[in-house]
């Protein structure tokens, strides 16, 4: 038995961590785990054609704050890939591209006890989106040369996804590899000043511009 759940552009799925961060590798433990499943999974973009180099994995959380439990190899020329998994835990299966240049737009929910094998699992990997901002102070002055932190909020699913950048002399900040949807958009910066913007539209494969973001 298994159970599909696919989540809209409008809120898409990621695997979360720090900006440009490769996955860390998986550890598991035979004897922790000794019954195994296979799942034969396939990337795709949103026309269906197949993305290669992307990485099978099964996480614990369908947003994926915690590391994966297991990894397969990167998908081949066709999208396809295979992916091992311990058939006794409640997982979450998708695929991932550490260069952060795609996200994955749905992933597959596994009960325990599911069967040796599960074909045909069809992961859809949408274009990152890109945002930048000039962020002031609330005196008005630029956040000059300051380290940016950013939490990114699903509309029902809460904390989805994290990073951090730096802002230049002029203020300006860029997050280019970001999971594409609607977010609220929690930003502090390390002096303290923050501030929450809400239903902010980040579109696949592009960069959008807040402009001047004035903290609180």
């Amino acid at each position: 038995m298994r159970r599909f759940a696919l989540l809209s552009l409008a809120a898409l799925l990621s695997a979360c961590g720090r900006e440009q961060t490769p996955i860390p590798p998986a550890t598991t433990s035979a004897a922790n785990a000794p019954a195994y499943a296979t799942a034969y999974l396939q990337a795709v973009d949103r026309e269906g054609n197949p993305v290669p180099g992307m990485i099978p994995i099964a996480t614990r959380q369908a947003n994926a704050f915690d590391p994966p439990l297991v990894l397969g190899q990167p998908t081949g020329p066709d999208g396809s890939s295979t992916l091992r998994f311990p058939k006794e835990e409640h997982l979450y299966l998708r695929a991932w591209d550490n260069d952060l240049n795609w996200f994955p737009n749905n992933f597959y929910e596994v009960l325990p006890g599911n069967s040796d094998r599960i074909s045909n699992l069809a992961i859809t990997m949408v274009p990152a989106a890109a945002f930048q901002a000039r962020l002031l102070h609330p005196t008005g002055e630029p956040v000059v040369r300051e380290n940016v932190g950013l939490m990114m909020f699903h509309p029902t699913k809460g904390p989805w996804w994290p990073s951090e950048a730096d802002t230049g002399d002029d203020g300006a900040v860029r997050f280019p590899h970001v999971p594409a949807g609607q977010y609220t958009l929690k930003i502090k910066v390390e002096s303290g000043p923050r501030i929450d913007l809400p239903t902010v539209a980040l579109p696949p494969g592009e960069t959008v511009d807040l402009g001047w973001v004035m903290l609180q």
